[in-house]
């Protein structure tokens, strides 16, 4: 309340922040700007479970935000159990801790009941694949059967100073791994590099049985 003198708005009202600080603001949230030093489980339970339609996304997503990423890390505490992979957020399948799970799936459930009621599988179970879609929507089962390759998992995003700049995709063939990047526009030769060394990192962690590793940038049209 003000007792005199020319009225003052509150300073805090006064900042209004850009889209680059707003752009900044999100990726520190999701560990994007700079790479940390934590564990897969405590990464993952901070971002409240990883997307894991595609199994290999979260080895990806932990490789980009985590400092000196060992892939056999996220591998054991499947096996352990004390990561799984259920239906959850959107209805689709995400990597979150056992624990986590327990709290968010009777969470989710009431909306995996109505999801299911409204699609025409839900409504009418006919056959071996409609049964198993309904029993992830009405039961809270983990470790469920990887998707069919070339659902999704084939392109990923490339940021450049924290915003959408191009693509991405790795192809295998003869024993080694290729991976090719899409710019979206102009580039920099810094940036040229810094996408073919990050690359090169990528390739390191995630092909490493490959016989040979291949960085190819190059200009969408």
């Amino acid at each position: 309340m003000s007792t005199g003198g020319s009225p003052r708005a509150d300073s805090a009202s006064e900042t209004v922040l850009s889209p680059r600080a707003l752009n900044r603001a999100l990726l520190a949230r999701q560990f994007l700007l700079v790479r940390e030093k934590r564990t897969a489980i405590e990464t993952i339970e901070h971002l409240v479970g990883m997307q894991a339609q595609v199994p290999s996304n979260p080895y990806l997503g932990l490789w980009a935000r985590l400092d000196d990423f060992q892939p056999e890390e996220v591998s054991r505490l499947i096996e352990r159990r004390e990561l799984v992979r259920p239906t959850l957020m959107r209805t689709t399948i995400h990597l979150v801790s056992a624990r986590d799970c327990l709290a968010l799936r009777p969470l989710m459930q009431p909306l995996m009941v109505r999801t299911l009621s409204s699609t025409a599988w839900g409504k009418n179970i006919a056959d071996a694949a409609s049964l198993a879609g309904a029993v992830s929507y009405l039961v809270p089962v983990v470790q469920v059967p990887p998707m069919p390759a070339g659902r999704g998992g084939e392109y990923g995003s490339v940021l450049v100073d924290g915003f959408l700049g191009g693509m991405w995709r790795i192809t295998r063939e003869r024993g080694g791994a290729r991976l090719v990047v899409e710019s979206g526009g102009s580039w920099s030769q810094e940036d040229r590099k810094a996408a073919g060394d990050e690359g090169a990192r990528m390739l390191a962690c995630l092909a490493a049985d490959a016989g040979s590793h291949d960085v190819q940038i190059v200009t969408r049209e």
